[in-house]
């Protein structure tokens, strides 16, 4: 029997910040094969780190390489550009037939938390699957973790992440981040009412740190709940080893407080752009699993 890997071809669309680190991660990938990046930017950084390793690049947009992906039998690809693009993109490429995984906040399609919600969203074979943001990535686990248990009656959350590691399609978007992410923190976290905060430090760079504060609609089942945070975060650290509680989980009546604290792997950015990792991690998770999906 052949040991052979047969690999799904994929390709990255937008060159900025985020499509850059997720090249890092795919390039480490056995299951996918990265093989283009396009971006409408001919001097962008991320297409010159697309060259070294090996990938073909278009400097142009989605309609100028798509006859290109075809023709290179590519069945996945990975929309870092922007928000405001994705609907295009989404449209062009379920035409073509090639399955899309959103890294931008349009929302287009179910959205995913892997560590929350993947089985369930691959049951429903989707032709494009939205990530929001590393925000949601964040904390939608902790929440659905949490409802497992009990009802969570409300859930708010403040994320704050440095400024650098926010690019101008990242910056464009912030209205819309916070709206999907407290859509996630309903839909996949299954709080009855979300509300997210996401802040950009100017300042000296720290970790991404995220507060959260939930409601339970009954008073706290607080040794399920201590339990069940801690087995999310060890699951989350198997990916990503700097997600960290950055205290003791603290329980009061009907309210639960949790602060995690997040390290990146520093692969294009260093640690504390931990936000880009949640994202491309969970893009690489989704990807992966569709590969293995495969007939």
């Amino acid at each position: 029997m052949s040991s052979i890997i047969s690999r799904m071809r994929c390709a990255v669309l937008g060159a900025g910040l985020a499509g850059t680190d997720l090249l890092y991660k795919l390039n480490r990938s056995v299951h996918l094969d990265a093989r283009w990046m396009i971006d409408i930017h001919p001097t962008a950084a991320g297409l010159a780190q697309a060259r070294e390793f090996g990938l073909r690049t278009v400097a142009g947009t989605l309609a100028d390489a798509l006859p290109q992906l075809i023709e290179d039998r590519v069945r996945l690809v990975f929309d870092a550009s922007g928000g405001a693009r994705h609907p295009e993109h989404a449209q062009q490429l379920e035409q073509a037939g090639i399955r899309v995984i959103d890294l931008t906040p349009a929302a287009n399609g179910p959205l995913c938390m892997p560590a929350a919600n993947l089985e369930q969203v691959l049951r429903t074979a989707p032709r494009s699957i939205c990530l929001v943001g590393g925000g949601a990535q964040a904390v939608v686990p902790l929440l659905r973790a949490m409802t497992n248990i009990q009802q969570l009656a409300y859930g708010e959350v403040a994320v704050t992440a440095p400024a650098n590691t926010c690019g101008p399609a990242c910056l464009g978007n912030v209205d819309e981040m916070t709206h999907h992410t407290a859509r996630a923190m309903e839909r996949v976290g299954g709080a009855r009412q979300g509300k997210a905060i996401l802040l950009f430090s100017p300042g000296q760079p720290q970790p991404l740190r995220a507060s959260l504060r939930c409601l339970t609609e009954d008073l706290v089942e607080e040794t399920a709940l201590f339990t069940a945070v801690n087995a999310t975060v060890s699951r989350l650290q198997r990916e990503l080893p700097g997600y960290r509680l950055a205290r003791a989980p603290r329980f009061q009546a009907r309210q639960v407080d949790l602060e995690v604290e997040i390290e990146g792997l520093g692969d294009s950015l260093p640690p504390y752009a931990a936000n880009l990792d949640l994202l491309s991690l969970a893009a690489l998770r989704c990807g992966e699993a569709l590969a293995g999906a495969r007939s």
